[in-house]
């Protein structure tokens, strides 16, 4: 085996490991098929376009994440479920109707770099846990 392996021949003591190493070679090349395949381009209808220079045009040196998303949403960029709260009381509320761990980000023209800013909590569970950080991301 010592031999083969010097060669660059692959060699397996086991069925297991070999058929793991075959699915893997399958996957690579199903990968590469569809890595060579040209994406289907969509075509952006005219009034969507037209929608979407206008509130560019409208919106001032900076977008705000709500807005940018919304420009995406309209060409069929999916996105995670969100809300905008603008009080804690809306926060829990927002975060009860998505369920699960939420993340609280500040909205504001005024700060692009909302990490530096401290404006973004993470992994927030519970009514009390977000009207808490609420308060602390906006203080």
């Amino acid at each position: 085996m010592a031999r083969f392996a010097e060669a660059g021949i692959p060699c397996y003591t086991s069925m297991p490991s070999c058929a793991r190493a075959i699915r893997a070679l399958v996957d690579y090349a199903a990968f590469q098929m569809r890595r060579r395949q040209p994406m289907a381009a969509s075509a952006t209808p005219p009034e969507v376009r037209g929608e979407v220079g206008r509130a560019l045009a409208t919106a001032g040196p900076v977008l705000t994440e709500a807005e940018a998303k919304a420009l995406l949403e309209r060409y069929g960029v999916p996105r995670p479920q969100e809300r905008l709260a603008k009080s804690g009381d809306e926060a829990a509320q927002a975060a009860a109707r998505i369920g699960g761990p939420v993340a609280l980000k500040v909205q504001s023209p005024e700060i692009t770099h909302k990490t530096e800013a401290g404006g973004i909590a993470l992994g927030i569970v519970g009514e009390t846990a977000v009207r808490e950080t609420y308060e602390r991301v906006l203080a």
